[in-house]
């Protein structure tokens, strides 16, 4: 199949910085640690690259060391990142996982992140676009916090807006996190 003839595919969501203990121990007491990245919607899109599909990922990140390192790992296998907006105003989102004996506890620190303020979501062009359900519930966008707006993008065909809010307190609150 010609690379003009396969489908195009729009991931659109937040990916942070992810820092774990390099051994299963607390942060508490760990002193060697792993810094990488965890996103579900620019995971999905580097997988479908791996497979040879045509993908972008739409998110924002801060115009920090985190972003830059993100931005590669993600484009490191194909997948454009040229919609994705840096931000010099807001960080890269961050999270923490804190092995413990009965599970691991995630601190998400995205309050106020890059992504955070992601708004209107070009959609034009795209045959397929992926967005999972954190994604609205977690960016607030400029004008309207909690209504993230995909919209057709110029000259698109057969697309429309899609606009969901979930209800306050929908996807709950786990360990405190934002």
């Amino acid at each position: 199949m010609r690379a003009s003839s396969r489908p195009r595919v729009l991931c659109v969501g937040e990916t942070m910085a992810m820092v774990v203990p390099q051994q299963r121990e607390r942060v508490r007491t760990a002193q060697d640690f792993l810094l990488g990245t965890g996103g579900a919607e620019s995971t999905v899109a580097m997988y479908l690259a791996d497979y040879g599909a045509r993908v972008s990922w739409f998110s924002a990140l801060g115009t920090d060391a985190l972003g830059d390192r993100i931005l590669d790992a993600v484009a490191s296998p194909g997948v454009d990142v040229s919609m994705v907006r840096r931000d010099a105003d807001h960080p890269t989102g961050l999270y923490v996982k804190d092995p413990r004996p009965d599970g691991t506890t995630v601190r998400y620190y995205r309050a106020g992140s890059a992504a955070s303020f992601l708004d209107a979501v070009p959609v034009g062009h795209f045959n397929l676009v992926h967005v999972s359900g954190i994604t609205p519930r977690t960016v607030r966008g400029r004008s309207r916090p909690s209504q993230p707006t995909l919209r057709p993008g110029p000259g698109a065909r057969g697309t429309g807006v899609l606009r969901r809010q979930l209800p306050a307190g929908a996807m709950g609150r786990r360990n405190g996190a934002q």
